[in-house]
């Protein structure tokens, strides 16, 4: 029988931060080995390279270290037919929960 028990802080973070970092592997696996940085992360691109810019001069971190969290997803949704077909349809269904993970990490 599996008990409810409390997340620690710490615990939280990591399980949080494996999925956004996930979810930017995805992103540089389906998405940025496809299509040019700009078109893919489309209207963050401007914000998100001068970021990337600001931190790493050389251009030689991927871009979408940069990325938030809802950007990355958001960007995920708007190419979501690059996406593996189940991998799509699980980002799908889940894009509604999203932002209550987002309020959770902030």
């Amino acid at each position: 029988m599996l008990q409810n028990t409390r997340m620690s802080r710490s615990r939280l973070y990591v399980l949080i931060d494996s999925f956004e970092n996930d979810m930017r592997n995805i992103l540089a696996r389906y998405i940025l080995d496809y299509l040019p940085e700009a078109e893919a992360l489309g209207p963050v691109y401007d914000k998100t390279n001068d970021r990337r810019n600001t931190d790493d001069p050389t251009g030689q971190t991927s871009i979408v270290s940069y990325l938030e969290m809802q950007e990355a997803y958001d960007c995920l949704n708007r190419h979501r037919e690059m996406l593996p077909e189940e991998l799509g349809r699980e980002l799908r269904s889940n894009t509604p929960l999203l932002n209550q993970l987002v309020q959770i990490r902030n």
